[in-house]
Formats: structure tokens, sequence, C-alpha cells
């Protein structure tokens, strides 16, 4: 078993009717002797009154190796990796989120269920970290209530 924790906050300002800026930071750790620190920088703007809402951010991550982490062993030993997720870097990610209402679904039922509220959601982020890694990424997702 391996045990994790995580502490968070978060500090939103309203800059007028239509946008807010949001900073997060996020602290984690775990049985392992990992230790990362996250923070987030975001502009949120909306662009049609409670229907669609862009958000411009900005992320950086730093990590400390994992104690099983190794780039190789000499010896066998009870536990070991080479993942390099779990080994140390930093990282940096930007990018942009967009997210349309959709509104209800009328009379729309499924297994019993009514869909209300339903919205969705695009996201377009790149991303370097320390060890070489590059990464771009698109993202989409469809949400209801129900």
């Amino acid at each position: 078993n391996r045990e994790r924790y995580a502490a968070s906050t978060r500090w939103v300002h309203g800059l007028s009717e239509t946008s807010a800026l949001n900073l997060s930071y996020r602290y984690y750790w775990d049985q392992w002797q990992a230790n990362a620190h996250t923070a987030r920088l975001a502009y949120l703007v909306e662009i049609n009154e409670n229907e669609d809402f862009l958000e411009f951010f900005t992320r950086f991550h730093n990590q400390s190796a994992v104690e099983h982490y190794g780039e190789s062993f000499d010896n066998a030993k009870a536990f070991m990796t080479s993942d390099s997720d779990v080994a140390k870097f930093n990282s940096y990610e930007a990018g942009v989120y967009h997210t349309k209402t959709l509104g209800e679904m009328g009379d729309f039922k499924l297994l019993g269920f009514d869909f209300e509220n339903v919205s969705w959601s695009n996201s377009l982020v790149y991303g370097i970290r320390s060890n070489g890694l590059r990464m771009g990424y698109l993202q989409t997702a469809l949400t209801v209530e129900f």
C-alpha cells in the first residue's frame, strides 16, 4: 500500500462581471518519500452570458523522485522503478480551455434519468519537462447532470 496526501489552496479574484483571476497551489507527499509542488495561474473570461467561457492558464510543477526510483540498478531490490513519471523533474504547461453550456435536453431520458445542464468542454495544452519530455494534447468532454 502507498499512502498519499495532498493539501491545496485557491484564490479567485473577480476582475469584472465577466472575468476573473485564479491562483492555486497544491502540495503532495506520500510514504515513498515523494514531494511535489504545483502552482497554477489562470485568467477566465465569459464570452456569451452564462454560455461560453474561455480560460487561459499556465502551470508549474516540481517533484522529487520516489525512494525506489533509479535510472538503472546494479542489484535487484524489493522495490525498484525507472518510470520517468516518478523521477525528479520540473514541468511547465500553458493552455486554453473552452466550455460551452448547451442547456437542458428537454424530455430526453436514458435509463430513467433526466439530463440537465449539458456542457461541452475542450482544452489545448502544451507542456515541457526538465527531463526532455515535450507534450501537446487536445482534450474534449461532454458533461451532463442527471
